[in-house]
């Protein structure tokens, strides 16, 4: 199959000497850092074995080795080990008492070794970890790592595919976020929990620390001024407000907290915002802050075609927000793929909304039927490891008040014990709500009846929950010149001009969406942001630079959805 090298416009602006400098952990901030991203030496084997590795060349990390960014672009076979190998020494004066090496995600699995020692092992493709280096620093440091990416169904795996076709995209294998290095003192803050409730203004502020003493400051948007400076000799304190500046999306506003423990400090931040569904207007609707808000968004799958999982540069990921926000939408579904903590952090400081989905494990069912939720997917391993991803998901992305639903099954991916793991989730968080199974097999456990429609004019099934239409449109634009694939389209209804296509799109939402409104739907989200590989049904093209419909009829469009 012949496809096309496609570049993004942020292709020029890499530092491939040091990609992705931004601190990548927003919600826990110190000023210690040093990025080991920029070139590695790396070597595809049939081995693990890290003695006399004849390396074959450089790879830029944290760019995926199939990606155009990494500098190699080649697939892996599924018993292909790939080991990178970095030298590097230490700023003077960085190394406080502990030094903690970062990962933020690395696909499949890994071996990390540090200074010839194995430091740690890590299992699924989306979730950071980290190890203490500090009993084996030296003054030039030798860092291995040796990954594998079989595509193993035991762990999260998303549209990632040996044999990419339609909605199925090229492998991302490897290291794919930022990896870096932080010192801290002895006693140090591990973390961070903080909870903030609307409906009683108060906020709990929960520490991770072996400290005793700590020096809260909290202001609202902005560090300088402090609202709230007091030392408190325990790790847990809840404090009250008598009011409240509330996040939304078109004023999400936060309030910064600096905590002192000793000889550290970090820095973070929290928004007061609620979601619930409530009736409006005869129907279950979705609100925020007690107010109805129709939830007006696109498919958001992440990938870039010169990147992969991994846009070129922080712009990859403000343009994409940018876009969405200024066509009138107000919420992204971000589609089976975990982004990088900084992702959201954009999201938060923008104000849109994010569905976020729970990245699918097990295999890709076609009948479910109320026995089989139960006993399809028999694999005890893979059913652990879901459950365990799906709560770390949580505990990771939980401080970000932008994501306001998790989506556990898309369609019939991996989907098993439907009503077990909704409660699950809802009990792990409560804050949120909970889209159980996207499309496709509803058993009624589900905060929302949550609907795909493709190919055939739209309507609502009638239910007592809030419902979506979570999945829609798909409509397919080929724009010459800005594909990846030119003999292969996928998508759902078929257009071969702009015009045609463009006009198709307006009466999809104008004849069908809008009038749907009054009949209880209370959100939508368009199939897709760009096109992705065979996928063509973007409204972006792959490389991010053409726009297929003209900006102003869309917004003239988006204008029109509301209460």
């Amino acid at each position: 199959m012949k496809t096309i090298n496609l570049k993004t416009p942020y292709y020029d602006n890499c530092n491939f000497n040091l990609p992705w400098n931004e601190y990548p952990r927003p919600q826990l901030l110190r000023n210690s850092y040093f990025s080991l991203n920029g070139f590695w030496q790396y070597s595809i084997s049939k081995s693990d074995c890290i003695d006399n590795v004849l390396y074959q060349g450089t790879i830029c990390v944290p760019f995926c080795v199939e990606s155009i960014l990494s500098n190699v672009n080649k697939k892996l076979k599924n018993n292909d080990y790939l080991i990178y190998h970095k030298s590097f020494s230490l700023p003077k004066g960085f190394k406080k008492d502990k030094v903690i090496l970062h990962f933020e995600a690395v696909s499949q699995s890994c071996k990390v070794y540090f200074n010839n020692h194995l430091v740690c092992t890590h299992d699924g493709a989306y979730l950071p970890f980290e190890a203490d280096v500090t009993d084996y620093l030296k003054t030039i440091n030798e860092l291995i790592v040796v990954c594998k990416n079989p595509i193993s169904i035991i762990y999260p795996y998303g549209k990632q595919s040996r044999h990419p076709a339609n909605a199925f995209y090229t492998p991302c294998s490897g290291i794919w976020q930022t990896v870096w290095l932080e010192s801290v003192p002895k006693d140090y803050i591990k973390s961070v929990k903080i909870n903030a409730d609307y409906d009683t203004k108060t906020v709990e502020i929960n520490i991770d620390s072996t400290c005793d003493t700590f020096q809260i400051k909290i202001s609202h948007d902005s560090c300088l001024d402090f609202d709230f400076n007091e030392t408190i000799n325990t790790n847990k304190i809840k404090l009250s407000f008598d009011e409240i500046v509330c996040w939304d999306v078109d004023n999400p506003k936060h309030y910064y907290i600096e905590i002192i423990a000793n000889n550290d400090r970090i820095f973070s931040y929290f928004a007061f915002r609620k979601v619930s569904i409530q009736n409006y207007k005869g129907y279950p609707r979705i609100f925020l802050n007690d107010k109805p808000i129709f939830n007006n968004g696109v498919l958001d799958q992440g990938y870039y075609s010169d990147g992969l999982y991994t846009p070129a540069t922080i712009k990859g990921y403000k343009n994409d927000i940018n876009i969405i926000k200024s066509l009138g939408f107000n919420t992204i579904r971000k589609h089976i793929k975990i982004e990088p903590r900084i992702f959201y952090f954009l999201c938060d400081r923008e104000g849109i909304l994010v569905w976020q989905d729970m990245v699918n494990n097990n295999t890709i069912s076609f009948n479910v039927d109320d026995n089989q939720d139960r006993n399809n997917h028999k694999n005890p391993k893979a059913r652990k490891v879901f459950i365990e991803h799906t709560k770390q998901t949580i505990d990771l992305l939980n401080c970000f008040p932008s994501i306001i639903l998790w989506t556990i099954f898309n369609e019939g991916w991996g989907q098993f014990n439907s009503k077990e793991l909704y409660q699950m989730v809802k009990e792990y968080d409560p804050t949120r709500l909970v889209d159980t199974t996207s499309g496709w097999y509803d058993y009624g456990y589900s905060d929302v009846n949550s609907l795909h429609i493709y190919g055939k004019d739209l309507e609502l099934t009638k239910d007592k929950r809030a419902t979506t239409l979570s999945e829609f449109g798909g409509y397919v634009y080929q724009v010459k010149n800005h594909v990846y694939s030119p003999n292969k389209e996928y998508g759902y209804r078929f257009f071969e001009t702009k015009e045609s296509y463009q006009k198709a799109f307006v009466d999809l939402y104008e004849k069908q969406i809008i009038p749907l409104i009054d009949k209880g739907l209370c959100a939508c989200i368009y199939t897709q942001l760009s096109d992705i590989e065979e996928e063509i049904n973007g409204l972006l093209t792959y490389d991010r630079k053409i726009l297929k419909i003209d900006g102003d009829v869309i917004k003239q469009v988006m204008d029109k959805i509301h209460y």
